[in-house]
């Protein structure tokens, strides 16, 4: 939830809720998004592993920002 290498996770996966699709897509298939950061190392996730990920931090920043 802070800034280091990359934005805070609580300030993008909102732009996700109701969309898990393109966030797995993303996990799976990381592109540069915003020209402040480096883009997202690949971590080779199958796709059942990418999901649990993306559930994962729906369920955790959803949980956070009290949603």
């Amino acid at each position: 939830d802070k800034k280091l290498v990359g934005p805070p996770h609580d300030e993008v996966i909102p732009k996700y809720f109701g969309k898990e699709n393109q966030l797995i897509a993303f996990i799976r298939n990381p592109v540069k998004v915003n020209p402040d950061y480096p883009p997202m190392p690949n971590p080779g996730l199958k796709p059942d592993e990418a999901k649990a990920v993306a559930d994962y931090l729906l369920s955790k920043v959803k949980s956070d920002l009290g949603k």
